[in-house]
């Protein structure tokens, strides 16, 4: 898939800072600010579904030796 570009403002400091951390990575100052947008967003996407999965919780537990029973 082709990459596009996308216009993004930040304060000098806060490009600094980035910079700094991508030198310090060897990473370019682009694939920080990838990286560090696309896990912010995959935890975020996880502590979601954990929430949800927490609140449809059924309340039963099973050992490991339970579960294998039932699989097997």
């Amino acid at each position: 898939m082709a990459k596009v570009v996308q216009g993004i403002r930040f304060e000098p400091e806060e490009i600094e800072m980035i910079n700094e951390y991508a030198k310090f990575t060897g990473k370019t100052f682009s694939a920080v600010v990838r990286e560090s947008t696309l896990e912010a967003i995959e935890d975020k996407i996880d502590a979601d579904a954990l929430k949800e999965a927490i609140r449809n919780d059924s309340s039963i537990y099973l050992t490991l030796d339970e579960v294998i029973k039932e699989v097997l």
